[in-house]
């Protein structure tokens, strides 16, 4: 629908994609004292972030809106008076659910047991005041799953394997008659549900019925919002009752959607061998790092399930990141292993 779309997605995914193949390569061939500054830096950088977005959070966003009204239409304002939206963090708080887990990994080896434990401590204390203040269900539900993912990995390492690989194929392959089945309870048109939950049933839908129309290859990569209406605001029919009807959106917030609509059974096929595949290769990882590699997938799995376009860069590139950082922190715990025995 839109030739630039496919190229733009294709030029930024390039780049993350040889980032991430050639992590391995290049992180063997760090010295210990760069290996040891890059985890460090890891440590530092996540504890900035999380502590910067809990900040944001229980001072009701004093420095994004000093930034904002310092450099006007830095930042998208609404209300009256304008200020920053508090779902402007959504982004912020679903990221650190995704890093969290390279971060533990690489606390758990820090050599001041002290310094690690006191890291880790605060780190999880400040993402659960964050996900307190969140507006984002889509970061508290990666949360929760990918804790899930890790106490399992640690208990029953291939049962958890065998679990992730079959909702991740029930994901990929039964999304479109689970929103169906969804749509048929009525449940996007019950005032008792929450609102937004509700509006991501109806694009759902929207994206359903238009995606049987092309099943096997779908419309073209990043072709969602070119193609047919402009629907992107939900239609309300009942400003009392909040009801409304189905309608496009941005994007159909879904990814195994998304794919479905975008690239047809052609492309479901090829994430869902992706994924089983990256599922396989966490398998094979030695136990004391399945947990967190698994609990990193279960997260992203979440993310993009409930959150966000597949394709927007920000997510792309924080993809490529969450795969560097996990195999930079497996590559420290290793040497620091080798140097301890």
């Amino acid at each position: 629908a839109n030739i630039r779309e496919p190229l733009g997605v294709i030029a930024r995914l390039a780049p993350l994609a040889l980032a991430a193949l050639l992590a391995p390569t290049l992180l063997k061939s760090m010295s210990e004292q760069q290996l040891h500054q890059s985890a460090r830096g890891l440590l530092v950088g996540l504890l900035i972030a999380i502590c910067f977005t809990g900040f944001e959070y229980l001072s009701g966003q004093l420095l994004l809106n000093k930034i904002a009204a310092t450099f006007p239409g830095s930042i998208k304002l609404k209300g009256s008076p304008p200020e920053v939206p508090l779902s402007y963090l959504n982004k912020n708080s679903a990221l650190l659910v995704l890093f969290l887990w390279p971060f533990l990994l690489v606390a758990s080896v820090w050599k001041n047991r002290t310094v690690a434990m006191a890291l880790a401590t605060l780190v999880t204390l400040a993402l659960l005041v964050s996900l307190a203040h969140t507006e984002s269900k889509t970061a508290v539900l990666a949360f929760i799953a990918a804790l899930v993912a890790f106490v399992g990995a640690w208990l029953a390492p291939r049962f958890m394997y065998t679990a992730l690989s079959a909702a991740w194929t029930v994901a990929v392959l039964a999304v479109i008659p689970l929103v169906m089945l969804v749509n048929s309870t009525g449940l996007q048109n019950d005032p008792s549900f929450d609102y937004n939950a509700r509006a991501r049933l109806h694009i759902w839908n929207y994206a359903v019925k238009r995606t049987l129309k092309s099943p096997l290859l779908g419309i073209g990569i990043h072709s969602y919002r070119y193609q047919g209406e402009r629907t992107f605001i939900p239609k309300i029919n009942n400003k009392t009752t909040g009801e409304m009807s189905d309608f496009k959106g941005w994007h159909p917030h879904n990814m195994y959607l998304q794919i479905w609509y975008e690239l047809g059974v052609v492309g479901a096929g090829f994430l869902l061998v992706i994924g089983l595949a990256l599922l396989r290769r966490i398998s094979r990882l030695e136990h004391r790092f399945q947990p967190y590699a698994f609990a990193s997938f279960a997260a992203y799995s979440l993310i993009t399930a409930l959150g966000w376009g597949m394709w927007q860069s920000w997510l792309l590139a924080s993809e490529a990141w969450a795969v560097i950082f996990m195999l930079l922190a497996m590559e420290y715990a290793r040497r620091a292993t080798d140097q301890n025995t």
